[in-house]
């Protein structure tokens, strides 16, 4: 199983050096070499980071996002773990991530970053484990789509998994009647 983390994106303006523009604050171009076609006075530059739930504890350990701002070192903040500023000293975010978020027009709320205990940088440590992003040899992380659930979807997949458990022959009453009391305490407990 894989060990994930949920991550946030956000695209804010910057002055460094990038090929990710955005003319509204919503569409965004990666291409190398833009910001000599474009009227920069539509068009500004960005980086994109991805920040978690994990906040920063330790003085000079990293930049966070507060108030929609990155900052350095901000104490109880929440930790930036990729970016496409490579100033920063994190991990890299993959083009092909900036590419949907760039189609979705930046309303990709949510990610999963896939983590390993094989690391590069280092953020924390459970079980006597140091976990970090999982990279690829480029050095951007393993970014996965953050999956939310209708509450049909969880009840469709909560009566598959009770018809593999259950038979209607040992049940004594109809299926359907367990599955909707079981589903209403699962629900009602969670």
């Amino acid at each position: 199983m894989k060990n994930l983390i949920k991550a946030y994106p956000i695209m804010l303006p910057t002055e460094k050096s990038t090929n990710i523009y955005a003319n509204d604050g919503k569409s965004i171009i990666n291409r190398p070499g833009l910001d000599k076609l474009l009227n920069l006075d539509t068009w500004t530059a960005q980086h994109i980071h991805l920040y978690s739930d994990e906040r920063l504890i330790h003085p000079n350990k990293g930049w966070t996002i507060v108030d929609g701002e990155l900052v350095q070192d901000c104490i109880g903040a929440r930790l930036v773990i990729a970016s496409t500023d490579s100033s920063l000293g994190v991990d890299g975010i993959p083009g092909t991530f900036i590419g949907v978020y760039g189609k979705s027009k930046c309303s990709i709320s949510e990610v999963q970053v896939e983590q390993d205990s094989d690391y590069v940088n280092p953020r924390n440590t459970l079980d006597g484990i140091k976990w970090g992003n999982k990279t690829r040899p480029d050095g951007t992380i393993v970014i996965h789509p953050a999956k939310t659930y209708t509450l049909d979807e969880v009840k469709a997949a909560f009566e598959a998994g009770c018809k593999a458990f259950y038979l209607e022959s040992l049940c004594g009453y109809p299926l359907e009647d367990v599955l909707d009391e079981e589903f209403d305490k699962f629900i009602n407990n969670n």
